[in-house]
Parts: structure tokens; sequence; C-alpha cells
């Protein structure tokens, strides 16, 4: 009578807790997979960034080596104003302007060759 019912109540105690367990546990998991998820996510940002950088940093190298062995062509002592009419060289836009276009196409190529190759997806 009254132990058979306490066993029963006990028993269906138990088989609850064992089921809470599982949710709890079923849950960790879950949650566990969103963070890997999630820190997946930072570590390819972080890359691209990290590569943008690199690119950044090439681009620069290349333009401070060959920029200090340029003259802008500006004439240090003329009786007009100082204008863009005075500049004799214009090597120094044309590498400009070439360093900064090689760096953007190295980006886009890079940026494309990631998107494409499955990282991104």
């Amino acid at each position: 009578g009254l132990l058979d019912a306490f066993a029963l109540e006990i028993d269906a105690i138990r088989t609850q807790a064992s089921f809470l367990y599982e949710q709890l546990t079923a849950a960790t998991v879950q949650l566990d997979f969103r963070l890997q998820t999630k820190r997946n996510v930072l570590i390819l940002i972080d890359m691209r960034f990290g590569l943008a950088m690199m690119w950044m940093a090439m681009g620069v190298c290349v333009a401070s080596t060959i920029g200090m062995n340029l003259h802008p062509g500006i004439r240090a002592v003329s009786p007009e104003p100082k204008t863009l009419r005075n500049f004799d060289n214009w090597e120094w836009l044309q590498i400009t302007v070439g360093t900064t276009l090689g760096m953007c196409l190295g980006l886009g190529l890079m940026n494309a060759g990631l998107h494409w190759s499955g990282w991104f997806h």
C-alpha cells in the first residue's frame, strides 16, 4: 500500500529528474554549438581584417620606399603662387594612384577569392 505509493512517487521523481538532466545536457550542447559558431565567425572576420591590413601595409611599404626618392617638382623659388601648374614632375601622382589602385585591386581579389572558396558561406 503506502510503501508502494511512495516507491512509485520516488520513481516518478527520478524519471522527471532524469528527463530534466537530459534536457539540460541538450541545452548545454546546443549553447556550445552556438558559441563555437560565433567564435568561428569572429575568427574569419579577424582573418579577413588581418589580410586587409597586410595589403594596406604592403601598399604603404611600396609608397614609402618609392616616395622617399621622388621630388614633387615644386620650384623652391618661384615668383608665381604655388599652383598645380607649377608642378614639373607628375611621377609622384602616378605612383600614388598606381599603388592605391594596386592595393584596392589586391583587396578586391582577396575578398573575391575568400568568398568563392566557400569560407564565408
